[in-house]
C-alpha cells in the first residue's frame, strides 16, 4: 500500500532481489522506491534471459548462466513488466515508487505508513496478481488514519516476447 505523488525519498539506498529459480521469478512481485537496484540472481541450472520492454526501465541483460547475477537500477515510478525470453511461462512486476509512504501487508491484514504530513493523499493498494486500488484519504496531524480495501484478481495480462509479438 502506497501514497502516490510527491513525498520524501527513502533515507537509504534502496535494494531488492529477484531470483530466478525453478523457471520462475522470486518473488512474482516487487516494490521499491525510485533510485533502487535491483539483482536478478540466476539460482537454476540453466541459462536465462531477463528482460523490460517498460518505457521507463526499457533493459536487456542478456543470457547468462546459474550463479551468475546482473543488476538494473528503477529510476523512474511506475510499474515494469519483466520476463525471461527463454521460458515464456516466467513473468513478473516491479512496482516503482516516487518516494518512500509505502507500507507491506502483514499476514494479518494490516500495514502501516509513517510520517506521512497531514492533507489529502491519494492511496494505492497494489499486488502484482490484482488490480490496483486507488482511495482518497486525509491525514490529520497526530491522529491515525485506518483504511480498509479488498483487492480482486487481476485479469492475465499476456507477456509479449522481445520482438513485441506475443508468445505462441
Amino acid at each position: 500500500v502506497y501514497i502516490d505523488g510527491d513525498g520524501p525519498l527513502p533515507k537509504s539506498h534502496m535494494t531488492g532481489e529477484v531470483a530466478q529459480q525453478n523457471t520462475r521469478f522470486v518473488p512474482a512481485g516487487l516494490v521499491v522506491a525510485a533510485g533502487a537496484e535491483v539483482s536478478f540472481p540466476n539460482r537454476d541450472k540453466f541459462f536465462h534471459n531477463v528482460y523490460s520492454l517498460a518505457p521507463r526501465a526499457n533493459f536487456d541483460l542478456g543470457r547468462y548462466a546459474s550463479g551468475h547475477s546482473e543488476t538494473v537500477v528503477f529510476s523512474e515510478p511506475g510499474v515494469v513488466d519483466v520476463a525471461c525470453n527463454i521460458h515464456p511461462s516466467m513473468s513478473m512486476k516491479i512496482l516503482v515508487l516516487p518516494n518512500a509512504w509505502f507500507g507491506e501487508v502483514a499476514e494479518d491484514g494490516t500495514f502501516r505508513i509513517e510520517r506521512v504530513t497531514p492533507g489529502k493523499h491519494t492511496v494505492v493498494a497494489w499486488s502484482a496478481d490484482h488490480t490496483p486500488i486507488v482511495q482518497e484519504l486525509e491525514v490529520i496531524d497526530g491522529e491515525e488514519v485506518s483504511l480498509s480495501v479488498q483487492l480482486k484478481v487481476a485479469p492475465f495480462d499476456d507477456v509479449l516476447s522481445k520482438p513485441n509479438a506475443a508468445y505462441p
